[in-house]
């Protein structure tokens, strides 16, 4: 019983850190921008992603490597989905609002 808790335990870390990847890589790239909301949603959403795999079939090696795939690709599409919910002139605005707080002009 407790190899099996053992086994799901490192199955669900493995997923949530799959999870993490696309969060901070869109982190990293927009300075910071990703939401720190969003990193728990990220990696519920890698766990739905990856359970979904085995549901549909995929139960030997094959299907664990796809479930760690589809625990990357889930939150990427998610976080790009938000993204671009955002609309294009609300991120431009925030990118000439963060210009203009980091100029050398505003050091002074």
């Amino acid at each position: 019983m407790s190899f099996d808790a053992l086994a799901l335990s490192a199955l669900l870390g493995g997923w949530m850190l799959c999870g993490v990847v696309p969060w901070l890589v869109l982190s990293i790239s927009t300075r910071g921008d990703a939401g720190l909301i969003f990193l728990p949603v990220s990696m519920a959403v890698a766990v739905l992603a990856a359970l979904l795999v085995p549901l549909l079939g995929a139960t030997d090696v094959t299907g664990l490597w796809l479930s760690f795939l589809a625990a990357l690709a889930g939150p990427a599409l998610f976080l790009a989905a938000r993204r671009h919910s955002l609309g294009a002139s609300r991120l431009a605005s925030r990118a000439r609002t963060v210009d203009r707080q980091h100029s050398p002009e505003s050091a002074e």
